[in-house]
């Protein structure tokens, strides 16, 4: 897989498709990578050029040094649609990826053809909800939350039917880096 640098991190990235169909861009969730999308990827690749990448911090990319922003994680997307030699793309994001396309829309709007968005927000939830979900996992590693997300991200009838999936989605939340 590919990198490219934004600003001080490598970001790890894939295209995948036809360079003459549509570009669509995949922005994974807060504790995922890139492979999150892999189940969809046969159908997206019918009829779509398929840019995915692991958010800094996540996989195969690197972290960075001090804080991050939704302007930062959308510069990142950007880096990986200019290394892709792509003007412009549909952007899809599950969470913080919808997050991130939201802000590139609203600031980029030349660098976005359509948004979708998925089980996402405009809105953070109270910093304190953050810092100590921060604070648990730089004690106890993602591990700790690793339960919690599972039991939000999947319902009780997905988790007992389907215990592989389940399982894959899981070791990568226990797989991203605790910063």
């Amino acid at each position: 897989m590919p990198s490219v640098r934004s600003g001080s991190v490598d970001i790890h990235y894939e295209v995948q498709g036809r360079a003459e169909a549509p570009a669509l861009l995949l922005l994974h969730s807060l504790g995922a990578d890139h492979g999150m999308w892999d189940p969809q990827m046969p159908d997206f690749l019918r009829h779509h050029r398929i840019i995915r990448y692991d958010v800094r911090g996540h996989g195969r990319s690197g972290v960075g040094a001090g804080e991050c922003s939704m302007e930062i994680l959308a510069q990142d997307a950007m880096a990986v649609l200019d290394a892709a030699q792509i003007v412009k793309a549909h952007w899809c994001g599950l969470s913080l990826g919808g997050m991130t396309a939201m802000w590139a829309a609203a600031h980029r709007p030349e660098r976005v053809m359509r948004l979708a968005l998925c089980n996402t927000s405009a809105h953070l939830p109270p910093a304190a909800l953050w810092h100590s979900r921060m604070e648990l996992v730089r004690r106890e590693g993602m591990r700790a939350v690793a339960p919690a997300v599972i039991e939000r991200w999947f319902t009780a009838g997905f988790r007992s039917s389907q215990p592989e999936k389940v399982a894959r989605i899981e070791g990568m939340l226990e797989a991203t880096s605790p910063a």
